[in-house]
């Protein structure tokens, strides 16, 4: 491939820092793809872009032009909360600078800095492109440059930014988030496929500025040994390992003891107190085997019903110091079924 420098003619540089996630650079050139008459050229983050006027230089985290644009000391960078960004646009010499910034959260305490990512998504949507169907991003017939200096600076407003996707009903992504493939759960080859659908999806959360996902996990005495299996387990890991590439943290949504609509049980033999705290743990350990950064539960037997609150508290008090002990501090998430 050609630097700008040797090609000597308009281009659409992109400039990605050594930390960005190695998803980025195929996706980027995918979006941009037929959207703009200018060849897309790749400069590593810590090179020089010598571009000739005429050419657009996207920079996404730390970078050479980052540096230049939006440096340590810039008083709207300092400014931001963790998972903030700044997006800043200049033109010099007949050439588009947009550099793409953001401040690493220590929330899940992932490796990729979320902030980077939103900064990248708000400038693209700046560009023409739309995210606003999680599988179907809206893609512009071409790109259109900003008219003026672009100026944003955003920081959240909450720390915890998330989405259910509530696999109770027949969802889109219900099947795969179940660890099925798609003609039933024996179908390795087909849940692969469905793969690419969960990165759209973790792409759109990331547009649409979020920071975690959950669901519930569904099981059933007519899937057999399936529920608890170590395919399971591995088919669960391969989506958290991904949304981990993406900065998404991931959980599921399982009842200590709620009996209804297929959903994965804690606990399912009740009467004895030890055998009901170990069930609870030895499917905890199980399912944090995934991968997964918080788990998601339910107070109540049902929307309509519940255990004795004393024996609820306690299951609850469990869960949660079973995570913190044995898995990193981890969290539950509690709520009440109504729907």
């Amino acid at each position: 491939d050609q630097t700008p420098a040797d090609a000597g003619r308009p281009s659409l540089v992109l400039q990605l820092g050594k930390e960005q996630p190695s998803w980025l650079q195929g996706r980027l050139e995918a979006l941009f793809q037929g959207r703009t008459q200018l060849p897309v050229v790749v400069v590593p983050g810590d090179e020089e872009v010598s571009a000739v006027s005429g050419s657009v230089v996207l920079s996404v985290g730390l970078t050479t032009t980052q540096a230049k644009l939006v440096p340590d000391n810039d008083t709207a960078y300092q400014g931001l909360k963790e998972d903030g960004y700044v997006v800043r646009s200049r033109v010099e010499g007949g050439v588009t600078r947009i550099v793409c910034r953001g401040k690493k959260s220590h929330l899940y305490k992932l490796a990729v800095n979320r902030g980077d990512l939103y900064a990248l998504y708000h400038a693209l949507e700046g560009l023409g492109f739309a995210f606003l169907h999680p599988l179907e991003p809206t893609l512009p017939t071409a790109i259109a440059l900003p008219a003026a200096d672009l100026e944003v600076a955003r920081s959240p407003r909450w720390e915890i930014r998330g989405w259910q996707v509530h696999t109770m009903h027949p969802l889109e992504l219900c099947d795969m988030l179940n660890g099925w493939g798609k003609t039933g759960r024996d179908d390795a080859k087909g849940f692969d496929e469905l793969l690419s659908e969960w990165r759209l999806f973790l792409e759109w959360l990331l547009a649409n500025k979020q920071v975690q996902v959950q669901w519930p996990l569904l099981d059933s005495p007519s899937w057999g040994n399936f529920g608890e299996s170590a395919t399971r387990l591995a088919r669960l890991k391969k989506l958290a390992d991904i949304a981990h590439e993406y900065g998404i943290a991931l959980g599921v949504d399982v009842g200590i003891a709620l009996r209804q609509q297929h959903t994965f049980r804690l606990i399912r033999q009740e009467g004895d107190t030890q055998q009901e705290l170990k069930q609870l743990r030895d499917r905890v350990d199980w399912l944090m085997g995934a991968g997964f950064d918080f788990l998601s539960t339910e107070i109540g037997s049902s929307e309509f019903t519940s255990p004795d609150d004393t024996k609820m508290l306690s299951w609850i008090d469990a869960l949660g110091t079973h995570l913190r002990d044995h898995h990193g501090g981890k969290t539950a998430h509690i709520k009440v079924h109504v729907s």
